[in-house]
């Protein structure tokens, strides 16, 4: 068996207003190394601990809030993958995942017999209707309330589809996806899978690594389009717009498109939406209606808009011309993140490829100046199940976490490359691939 999984972002919690007189509390201290504890108050429900009385609510809530989610319940996470390890057949790797709860995942799998398939793997709590009226629930309300729990078994199961192929990218499910959730991520990495699967036909090991490396986003070229549209039915720059239109909406670092589209994008979003975090740096948000938020202003605000706009890009063009300079990824320790210290953890900077929702995922905010990624891909991973010995992997750093050790970063050329390293599977596979050796004993 080989397998994997991906968050599968299904709805497991609910968010309940609830009566004051109704709560008990109990104190907490929080431990915080190298610096002051901090003691407070934990309030709870019947249905979970309150959140309102977080600092993420400091503006007032209006109502006291409490978080019912499966994740509070018990489960066995630990001894269903374990299961999963030991798992000979798809019907014992299905089976592994009963007692599993959070997080969701869409659990993948291939099988030496030649068997494809897929499941998603979850507690779900099961109540009416799907999509509330609201993101606050009322518990006296009919059917917000849970009545019950399904589990992973009790789930539609996709086995050796008709296409040949299972792709996922924490996208909903076309077999199932009705009773997980309603807010999922946007479908543009599954649909670039499935599209670039069905153009090469059959696939084999180099096939796969190129599609690992995917830059491409079919959203972002669709709004580079309306985009460029724009600008140029407002007389704001004729160059700007015909870069934005001849974009193919691929993030390569070379690509001058790309760097167009993210210094437009991030002065667009600033005059249509302000400091507004939520409609900034949702992604799934813009791709639906950006487009109809800027055909909603009067026209001469919006032309006003699209002229600022314009200024502006053409000003981070001059220093940023395309997607490696404006993108770069800092290469370093973990500790790189620290205030004031972080910047001694930076081993250096590189143009990196990729965007929010390509298969080679490097996300990031909108900025119209130098931007580093976030998050992304740290790693790929290629096996053929015909040969145990053909294993193809690549981490984003190395396999060690000791700063200054030659092992720390090793990889890190190897990525950036796209190249992978093969580590075989059998004894005699190792011999012949490897020349040192190291062993491990126990005791002292």
């Amino acid at each position: 068996m080989a397998w994997g999984g991906t968050n599968l972002h299904a709805s497991v919690s609910d968010l309940y207003a609830v009566d004051e007189t109704e709560l008990s509390s109990r104190p907490e201290r929080l431990k915080t190394r190298f610096w002051f504890d901090e003691e407070f108050a934990l309030r709870e429900s019947a249905l979970g601990p309150v959140l309102s009385d977080s600092e993420a609510f400091r503006d007032g809530a209006g109502e006291t809030l409490a978080l019912r989610w499966t994740g509070h319940r018990p489960t066995d996470e630990i001894t269903a993958l374990l299961r999963a390890n030991r798992a000979a057949t798809p019907e014992a790797f299905r089976q592994a995942f009963a007692g599993y709860g959070s997080p969701p995942m869409h659990m993948l799998y291939a099988h030496v017999s030649g068997e494809i398939g897929a499941f998603p793997a979850m507690l779900l709590p099961e109540r009416e209707p799907m999509v509330p009226r609201d993101l606050v629930r009322d518990p006296d309300e009919p059917g917000a309330m849970w009545s019950g729990f399904k589990e992973t078994t009790e789930f539609a199961w996709l086995r050796d589809p008709e296409r040949g192929y299972v792709v996922s990218a924490n996208t909903p499910l076309d077999y199932v996806q009705d009773e997980l959730g309603y807010a999922f991520a946007p479908p543009d990495r599954a649909r670039r899978l499935a599209e670039l699967v069905e153009a090469v036909g059959e696939l084999d090991a180099g096939g796969v690594a190129a599609i690992q490396r995917d830059v491409a986003s079919a959203s972002a070229e669709k709004l580079a389009a309306m985009l460029a549209e724009e600008l140029r039915r407002s007389g704001a720059d004729g160059k700007l717009s015909d870069t934005l239109a001849a974009w193919d909406g691929r993030y390569g670092v070379e690509s001058r498109g790309a760097a167009a589209f993210e210094a437009a994008l991030s002065p667009l979003l600033d005059g249509l939406y302000g400091e507004e975090p939520g409609y900034r740096s949702e992604w799934n948000y813009l791709r639906v209606f950006l487009a109809d938020d800027l055909s909603a202003l009067p026209d001469a605000e919006r032309d006003d808009l699209l002229r600022g706009v314009a200024e502006k890009a053409r000003a981070s063009l001059a220093d940023h011309p395309d997607w490696g300079s404006m993108h770069r990824l800092r290469v370093g320790h973990i500790l790189k993140g620290l205030p004031v210290l972080g910047r001694f953890f930076v081993l250096g900077e590189e143009p990196y490829p990729g965007s929010r929702e390509t298969i080679f995922k490097a996300s990031h905010g909108p900025s119209r100046s130098v931007v580093h990624p976030t998050y992304g891909a740290q790693s790929r991973h290629i096996s053929d199940l015909s040969d145990p010995d053909a294993n193809r992997f690549v981490l984003m750093g190395g396999q060690d976490g000791w700063l200054g050790s030659a092992d720390f970063d090793g990889q890190v050329p190897l990525w950036l490359r796209g190249e992978y390293v093969n580590v075989p599977l059998t004894e005699a596979g190792a011999r012949e691939t490897f020349s040192r050796r190291m062993e491990l004993r126990g005791g002292r």
